[in-house]
């Protein structure tokens, strides 16, 4: 009985230090933390905001714009580090990895326990790279929008908001937030005559399984004038979720080259332009997700393009 006691102990204990697993980080690619020495968590993250722009195509170099750490950004680190190490959040975070990740996906787990929030870009950053101010109307579609915490941070830029997400348990995490919430299936019906002035889809292209089809999708439901956001972590690492499995997509975009630099060259001369697309303008951004009681956040290099049918 002793036995058992300190083996659901260890289990218990391994849980809660694993619920970002390393396995999953070398997997995706991410780094832990880019900050160092002590003080709030907002003024000590550093991320690296810029690009060799040399490396570029003549054609994308001029279109490059640089972030910075601004009040938004800084507000979700606050948040993270707020949560880290609370005694509630170590022990959700632990019972619920014993009890539910044998049997549903991440992305469930994380819509269950309500963690794992996402950021990519501040409301003022949208602004900059959408070219509209609060108060607009204007009608947004955003593809695998998640929990809805990036959404929210558009969702002042527009009067009518619709989501797509695959997981249940997220596409009621985004009704409970007010936005119209539908899952694929319904998309595909509901949404066929229907056009966006924006269209975000932000992560997705590495976890779906026809991405092709998917921008030639969202290209047709461009209103006149209107915008693709795109954000693609590089390097590109695709899979599919399928419950517990991770499964190849049917549809493979390659990405070449060593840098960064070299997969955006790559991605928009082999992807974006022969699926009609014209780059308006792109940045490099941290696509930060909350932490555990390991760490306060983990973190991917995103790229997001400002995109145009052509």
């Amino acid at each position: 009985l002793a036995l058992c006691r300190l083996r659901l102990v260890t289990r218990f204990v391994r849980a809660a230090r694993m619920t970002c697993s390393d396995c999953e980080l070398k997997l995706y690619g991410a780094s832990k933390i880019t900050s160092s020495g002590t003080g709030p968590l907002e003024e000590l993250f550093r991320y690296n905001f810029r690009l060799d722009t040399s490396l570029l195509t003549p054609a994308l170099q001029p279109l490059f714009i640089e972030n910075t750490v601004d009040s938004g950004t800084k507000a979700f680190l606050r948040r993270c580090d707020a949560n880290t190490a609370t005694c509630w959040r170590i022990t959700l975070d632990a019972i619920g990895s014993i009890v539910l990740r044998p049997f549903v996906s991440r992305t469930s787990f994380n819509g269950i326990l309500h963690r794992g929030a996402m950021h990519v870009l501040s409301t003022e950053q949208f602004i900059r790279h959408l070219g509209r101010q609060p108060g607009t109307p204007g009608r947004l579609l955003d593809i695998g929008a998640g929990d809805g915490g990036v959404t929210a941070c558009m969702a002042p830029l527009f009067d009518d908001i619709t989501t797509t997400e695959s997981d249940r348990v997220m596409q009621w995490r985004l009704a409970r937030r007010g936005y119209r919430s539908l899952s694929p299936e319904q998309y595909e019906v509901q949404c066929e005559n229907e056009r966006f002035d924006a269209i975000a889809c932000f992560n997705v292209l590495d976890r779906c399984d026809t991405p092709l089809k998917l921008l030639r999708r969202l290209r047709s439901q461009l209103a006149p004038g209107g915008t693709l956001l795109l954000a693609v972590v590089f390097p590109f690492r695709p899979f599919v979720e399928n419950g517990t499995r991770r499964d190849t997509p049917q549809e493979l975009i390659i990405v070449t080259g060593k840098t960064m630099e070299e997969n955006i060259n790559s991605f928009v001369v082999d992807t974006l332009v022969p699926n009609g697309f014209v780059v308006e303008s792109f940045s490099r951004a941290p696509y930060l997700c909350e932490g555990d009681n390991k760490w306060p956040y983990y973190i991917l290099n995103d790229v997001v393009f400002a995109l145009k049918a052509a």
